[in-house]
Parts: C-alpha cells; structure tokens; sequence
C-alpha cells in the first residue's frame, strides 16, 4: 500500500533536489568520446532512474541503464550488472 500511494509523489519529485556532482558531464563525455562503454546500475525502478538521467542530458553516453525492477534479485546481487554488461555487449571479468 504504502509503494502505491508513494511512488506518484516518487516520480513527481525526482528531479527536484537531485543534483550532478561537479565534472560528471565531462568526464562521461570524455569516457563516451574515447569509445568507453558505460552504463548505470541502480537499484531505483528504471523509469525513474531514465528520466533523472534524461533530465541531467546524459542518456546519450550511456549505453544501458538497468533499474532494478528489471531483474529478480537487486544489489548487492550481480543481477543487474550482469544484465548491463550483457546489453553493453561487454564480457564480465
């Protein structure tokens, strides 16, 4: 119950104090032009976590965003890390 009446208020104030880190952008886009792969994790739902990131204009950089509500077990559970490297196209070390 408490997940149902919250997540509307969740969603309408995801924005709203969440702020980058200084030098975030640039060192994303630096890594992005050197042909890094990256992506998010996060154990936020990945609705959320998408339009936080479309909102700081950093989605372009990122070549997978996996919230948590796309996998079973969430972190500290590997689940969605391996999801992220599986769509990163990147083999897990």
């Amino acid at each position: 119950v408490a997940n149902r009446v919250m997540a509307p208020i969740y969603r309408r104030h995801l924005t709203g104090l969440t702020t980058l880190m200084p030098g975030v952008r640039e060192v994303l886009t630096h890594f992005h032009l050197s042909g890094i792969a990256m992506g998010v994790v996060t154990n936020k739902p990945q609705l959320a976590a998408r339009e936080i990131l479309l909102h700081f204009g950093l989605t372009e950089h990122l070549g997978a965003i996996v919230g948590g509500d796309a996998v079973t077990y969430l972190k500290p559970a590997p689940d969605a890390l391996l999801l992220a490297l599986d769509q990163l196209q990147v083999e897990p070390r």
